[in-house]
Order: structure tokens, then sequence, then C-alpha cells
């Protein structure tokens, strides 16, 4: 190896060692690293790099062919053989992404579609800087949501995600979306509220790609990379089409050190000497128009057709030419000139580059990494307020489960033994014992139908009314049962929404509110998800109630005495009157008077009796129906006891995620900050290697 190359090898193999303590798995510092070790190996075997390219097979092979035939080039410079640059057509996916506003009272009568960015974020809201303008909408803020586009990992498609940044929030499909969230085809997206109206719009995310053919130009710049010559096969007996035209725009622009251009002369391409000297010149004429740079252009005849695949053969001896010599002259006067210097020169070059590539690599981390810290402290955020926050969301945790205390122990020891009282008490009107006595004391009639009396209500007795077919107990059973189920649904939406200044979905609201102290970071406290909506106690009122026992002594038996008697005296008023006879018919009404004095006074007897029996069917049904309420009344209790401890998990649950969500972005902050200095001390290293202050 040259001394020259001594230094410069020594810099390439420090700068490598840096980046080859850096390289992770994915990181663009692997191809910078393989490039270093690539410029390493060409210093040490101290060759030139020689790139051929032609459009012709046949010449292409003849000029690889011509080049194994002489030893001394292949050891002193490197050939390697570029595919000629094609135009090709390609498959291109065209993605197409929308949002489909439905119309309202608010947002028109038809839906209007927004085409999205694959590159650029869209905004939603009421202020007029939004792309999506809301302004009617009055659950919408100002700025309410971002659609952004993103790079899917291994996929080159893109896809979007909608992002949170309003007060009411932003929901999807029903559900609240908490920072972000991915979009799929069809979902549902709704701002402000969970369900769309006037005031909470909706949009549904559409989402189509199709492939199209596209035409890619041809790939130029892979042609002269990492070499020092680049040289051009062509056929004089064919005119230099657009590709090649281009190829030598662009080549004479580079820093090559020289371009050499082979005519191929044999035999077969000399047919039309006049239409190849006007190729020739053609070339020349567009060399000459393009080379701003003064490229040093080398042109040679070599007549390549004992190369042809047809004719050449490695071990048959080939006659040496002058076009031979010459070309080999060329390369070996370049040789013992300043071979060394131009391949420093190219060495070099691709060195800053590479340093280049390490720089930009180092700076983007830094922004990347001040980007994240900007965009955390955005959100209100800062390593000096996070502690403070962390504690303050304790103390209000505290405080929410005090306030739930005395919330609960409101509704338990307040409102719903009030409510209790007013619907269970028999001496307050109206109430389920009281309703209960005035229906069967007061509504239940007895009716004598031939030699019997009937018990029954009437047909639409209290506003609820009978069904055909239903005897008196069931009906009795029925109405309780529907009185203390439509009680227990009033009393559970009471401690939902009434109960305690608003009930446990305002206790709810509030505590979200309360633990919301950074609004990137919202408390779920939703009470759709955590409250249940109704409470269902009808499966508890199924048992199999005992109709009342009537006593024989007040009841069946005064009742068929009576009625005994009746047919008595139906039957002596019937005898009497066939007869005629005046003396028996004034005994006779003697004995009915004195049986109508008996008749009377079995009469209030019996009207006492009825009282009696009323009184007890009343005290059976009453006892049934606080037997019915106790069971509901412990339900309810135990539900709302089971409530209370969910609200007292999920609450310490919120307040864990959110404290969690704190250190988390605590310790990214510190992360983040380690990174930079290290990428700060990184880049003064990188600068004493350059320096040569470090060859380490």
């Amino acid at each position: 190896m040259s001394e020259k190359f001594t230094k410069l090898l020594q810099k390439i193999d420090s700068v490598e060692k840096f980046v080859n303590g850096r390289v992770k798995p994915g990181s663009p510092l692997i191809e910078v690293r393989d490039n270093l070790r690539r410029l390493t190996q060409i210093l040490q075997t101290g060759k030139l790099r020689v790139n051929l390219v032609s459009r012709f097979p046949v010449q292409r092979i003849a000029m690889e062919n011509f080049i194994n035939h002489y030893p001394n080039l292949l050891s002193s410079y490197q050939f390697k053989t570029i595919p000629f640059p094609q135009t090709l057509e390609k498959t291109q996916t065209i993605q197409l992404a929308q949002l489909i506003l439905q119309p309202s009272v608010t947002t028109g009568t038809q839906p209007t579609s927004y085409k999205l960015s694959q590159t650029e974020t869209i905004s939603m809201g009421r202020g007029s800087q939004c792309q999506i303008k809301l302004s009617e909408c009055g659950l919408v803020s100002n700025y309410h949501a971002e659609i952004i586009p993103i790079s899917t990992s291994g996929n080159c498609q893109n896809s979007w995600e909608v992002v949170d940044k309003s007060t009411n929030g932003t929901y999807v499909n029903g559900e609240k979306v908490l920072g972000k969230k991915q979009l799929k085809k069809g979902d549902r997206i709704t701002l402000g509220y969970h369900k769309f109206s006037f005031k909470s719009p909706e949009l549904i995310f559409e989402f189509q790609s199709s492939e199209t053919q596209v035409t890619q130009p041809p790939q130029y710049d892979q042609l002269w990379t990492n070499c020092d010559l680049f040289c051009l096969v062509l056929n004089p007996s064919q005119p230099i089409n657009d590709v090649e035209q281009q190829l030598i725009e662009k080549v004479t622009k580079t820093q090559l050190f020289k371009f050499v251009i082979v005519w191929d002369t044999s035999a077969d391409n000399l047919q039309s000497s006049q239409r190849n000297q006007e190729n020739i010149k053609r070339l020349k004429e567009v060399i000459n128009h393009q080379n701003s740079n003064q490229l040093s252009v080398f042109e040679t005849c070599l007549p390549l057709q004992p190369f042809y695949p047809n004719f050449y053969s490695s071990s048959s001896q080939i006659l040496s030419r002058n076009e031979d010599h010459r070309f080999c002259q060329v390369l070996d006067n370049l040789l013992n000139q300043q071979a060394e210097d131009i391949l420093k020169e190219r060495i070099k070059a691709e060195f800053i580059s590479q340093i280049s590539l390490i720089e930009r690599f180092i700076y983007e981390q830094i922004n990347k990494l001040k980007t994240q810290v900007q965009e955390i402290v955005t959100r209100g955020l800062t390593p000096q307020n996070i502690p403070a926050l962390k504690q303050k969301i304790n103390l209000k945790l505290q405080e929410i489960k005090l306030n739930k205390i005395t919330v609960i122990n409101d509704i338990k020891l307040l409102h719903f033994t009030q409510s209790k009282d007013r619907f269970i008490n028999p001496h307050i009107n109206k109430s389920l014992l009281h309703r209960i006595q005035c229906l069967v004391e007061q509504e239940l009639e007895v009716k004598k139908e031939g030699n019997q009396l009937k018990v029954q209500l009437p047909s639409a007795t209290s506003g609820f009314p009978i069904r055909e077919n239903e005897t008196l107990h069931d009906y009795l059973i029925r109405f309780c049962q529907f009185q203390v189920c439509e009680w227990a649904k009033l009393e559970w939406q009471n401690i939902l929404i009434n109960y305690g200044e608003g009930g446990l979905k305002t206790f709810l609201n509030t505590s979200q509110t309360s633990l919301t102290l950074v609004p990137s970071y919202p408390a779920n406290l939703s009470s759709e998800r955590i409250l249940k909506p109704n409470i269902d106690v009808n499966n508890l009122l199924e048992d199999d109630y005992i109709e009342p026992s009537l006593p024989q002594d007040c009841a069946n038996a005064g009742i068929q005495r009576l009625a005994i008697d009746v047919v008595k005296i139906v039957m002596i008023t019937g005898i009497s009157a066939s007869t005629g006879n005046i003396s028996p018919m004034i005994g006779v009404m003697n004995l009915a008077g004195g049986h109508l004095a008996i008749m009377q006074g079995q009469r209030r007897q019996q009207e006492q009796q009825i009282i009696v029996l009323k009184r007890e069917l009343s005290g059976h049904y009453k006892a049934i129906a606080r037997s019915m309420f106790d069971k509901v009344y412990s339900h309810i209790i135990y539900n709302l006891s089971i409530t209370d401890q969910t609200l007292t998990d999920i609450l310490n649950k919120e307040a864990e995620r959110i404290s969690s969500h704190l250190t988390q972005t605590e310790q990214k902050f510190k992360h983040y900050q380690t990174q930079l200095t290290n990428l700060d001390k990184d880049k003064a290293e990188l600068l004493k290697i350059l320096k040569g202050e470090s060859a380490s």
C-alpha cells in the first residue's frame, strides 16, 4: 500500500470504528459502515475502478473478453460491467382516502366529502383555521381533532389516524379516543359526544386503493458510482439513442477523472463508412455541447470481433493490433502518472460524503429528540411540573374519595330512606300499603248471587285493570309486584341522576374533570362504561305467594246461615199466598216479622264480619307487599354497595394509570436528555477524529 494512503486510511478506520460502535438494527449507519469498509479495501488493493456500459450485448461481452485477454490490465484496474439503464413500466398503488361529513341541521342537507392528504395533517373544528369547519356544531371545540397520515411498518401504503385535541372528546364507533386511534374503512368519527346529532357531527372514513402503470425513467447515477473511469462501448453503425444522449449529458457533469468511449471498428460495422462517420461526428457534437466541466474524454477504436462470443477463446492466440496497444497504453500511462492521486481523491471525496451522512444522521436524531420533547411540552408537561402533578393527582384522588363517601351516604341515609318511608309507610297517603288498604277495604265489593255472597273488585280498580279470568289473589299479587318494580326502577334512576346533587353520573363527570389535570392525559370515567343503566328486580318477586285462609266463624258460617234464612222466608211466603187462609196468613206475617228482625240483626252481624274479612285480606296482602319491598330494598342497597366499591376501584386505577403515564413521560424526558447529551458527545468525538486528535 502506498504511503499516500496511510493517513487517509487511518482516518477511515477510526471513523468506521466510531460508526460501528453506534450501529443498531435498521439504522442507516449500517450502510455507512459498510461503505467505509469498502473504501478501506479499495485503498488496500490500490486499484482504479472502471465501469463498463453498453446497450449492445455483443459489444459488451466482447469488451469483457478483451480485458480478460490482458492480465496486466486486471492487475492494475478493477473492471465492473453495469447494466445499461432502461425505461421501466412500474405498477403504482394509488390510495384515495376521504371523510364524508353526514348531513344534519348544522352541516347541510347533503353529505360533504373531504379528501385526505398522504403527507399533510387535516384539522377539524369550529375555528376558521381548520380545513374542515364545523362552526355551527355546539359540542365541537375550536380546534377539535386532527387526521394525520402515517406509514404502516413493513408496508409502503399509508394509513391515517385521528388525534383528539378537544374538551368534549372525539369518538370512533362510539368509543372515546384516548390520545389517538388508527382508522379503518367505514369508521364513524363523532365529535363532542358519542352519538351523532346536530351538535355532535359525524364523519365516515372511506378508503380505497387502485393500481396504475407508471413509466419510471432510467436511473443513471448508479452507472458511475464508486468509479474513476467510465467506459461506454458503442457500435458506430448505430446512431446514439435518447438514453445514450442523456447518459452523456449527465456523465459530463460528474467529477470523474476520465470518460472513455470505445468504438467497435470490426469489419461488420465498417460496411457503411459514411454512416459510421456521421454517427461518430454526431456523438462528438453532443460531447462538446454538454461538456461544461471539461471532463477528460478519450475516444478509441477497437476491432472487437475477435472477442465476440462466437469467436473468442481464452486459450486461442489473438494477434495484437495497434488499436489494442493504444487502449492499453492509455491505461498504462495513467497508472504511471497519477493513478494514486486519482484513487486518493476519489476515496477522499467518498469519505467526505460518508462523513456528511454521519453528521446528517446525528443532526436528524437531535432534531427528532427535540421535536419529541417539544410535543410533550405542548401537552403541558415539563420535567419540572411532573412531580407536582403526580402529587396533585393523589390529593385530588383523596378529595374525590371523600366526596364519594358524602354522595353515597347522602343517597343511602337521606334520599333513599325518605323515599322508602314515603313508599311503604301505611300512614302516608298514596303509599303502597295505604293503596292496598284502600283497594281492599273500600273498593272491594260483596254481592249476593242467588243464595251466596260473592267478593269481587270493579273492572278498573285504582287505574290498574283486571285481566280476563284473573282471580282476586292473582290480581293483588300482580298489583304489588308492579308497584314495587316501578318504584325500584325510578329509585335507581334517581340514584344515577338526581340524588346527592345530581346522582352518581354527576359525581363521575365532576371526578373526571378533577382528575384531568393535563388535557393530553384525560381521565376515563365515562358513566356509560361504569354505571348500570337500570336494575332488574322482576326475578326477585317470582315467589308463589299463598292465598289468605278465611275464618269459618266470621265468614263462611255467617254467610251460610244468612243464605238459609233467606230461603226459609221465600218458602213460607209462597205457601201462605196459595192457601188464601187469613188466620194462617196473620200468623205467617207475625212469623215473617220475627224472622225479619232476626235477618236484620244477622245482616248487621254479616256487615261486621265483612269488615273483619276485608281487614284480614288487607293485612295479608300488605304483609306480602312489605315482603316484596324488603327484598327489592335490600337488592338496591346491595347494588349500591357494589357500585360504591366499583367506583373506588376505578378511581384508584384511573389515578394509577395517569400517574403511570406521567412517570413514563418523566422517564422519556430523562431518556431524551441522555440521548441528546450522548449525541453532543458524538459530534465532538467525530470532530476530533477528523482533526486527527484521536485515532480510536
